[in-house]
C-alpha cells in the first residue's frame, strides 16, 4: 500500500487554501489539485510503499503523544518555478517532531529521501506548473492580500492512496 505521512490543515487556514486551489486551477489551466482528493494539508514523510501499515501506526502513535503546540500559516512562496505555495513557520518543536518521525521510519526499513531530510514545510496552492504559467500565477497571488493564520499543529495523519490520483484520509492521530 502507498502512503503518505501529513499534517492536516483545518478550519479557516483549510477553507482559505482551498479556495485558493480552486481559484489558481482553472484559471491558470493547473488541474492537478483540482483533479486530486488530496487534502491540505503539510507533507510530513512524502509516499512510501509499505505491506502493513502497523508498525507505522505506532511510531505515529508514539509520537502524538505530545502536546500540540501553534504554528503560523500564511504568505506565499515557491519551488523552481514550479510549485506555489502558503508558507507554514514551525518552531524547533514541531521540526523534531517531523525528524523524529524520519528517523523511526528508517529503523523499520522506511528510507528517507531527499524531500524527507531536506524538509520545507508547505501548502501547496499550485503543483507541475507549464513554465508558462508559473508567472502568470506568482503575479496572480502578488495581488491577493496575504492572509495568515495561527493554528494548532495538532495531529499527523496517515494518507492512503487508492488507484492514480485519489488520496484519502486513513488514519488520523491527534496531539493532546
Amino acid at each position: 500500500m502507498k502512503l503518505a505521512i501529513i499534517f492536516l490543515l483545518s478550519g479557516p487556514s483549510e477553507k482559505y487554501h482551498k479556495r485558493l486551489v480552486k481559484e489558481v486551477g482553472p484559471k491558470f489551466g493547473e488541474m492537478y489539485l483540482i483533479e486530486s482528493t488530496l487534502p491540505s494539508h503539510v507533507t510530513l514523510k512524502i509516499p512510501f510503499t509499505v505491506k502493513n501499515s502497523k508498525k507505522v501506526e505506532k511510531i505515529i502513535e508514539r509520537i502524538t503523544h505530545d502536546n500540540k503546540t501553534k504554528i503560523k500559516v500564511g504568505g506565499f512562496g515557491h519551488f523552481r518555478k514550479s510549485v506555489a505555495f502558503m508558507k507554514v513557520n514551525l518552531s524547533k518543536r514541531e521540526k523534531q517532531i517531523q525528524k523524529e518521525l524520519i528517523i523511526e521510519l528508517n529503523k523499520i526499513g522506511i528510507r528517507p529521501q531527499d524531500h524527507d531530510i531536506n524538509w520545507k514545510p508547505h501548502v501547496t496552492i499550485s503543483y507541475a506548473n507549464k513554465k508558462e504559467t508559473f508567472d502568470k500565477i506568482w503575479k496572480h497571488l502578488g495581488k491577493k492580500n496575504e492572509r495568515k493564520f495561527e493554528i494548532f499543529f495538532d495531529n499527523i495523519s496517515i494518507l492512503k492512496k487508492y488507484g492514480e490520483k485519489d488520496w484519502r484520509i486513513y488514519k488520523e492521530f491527534k496531539l493532546n
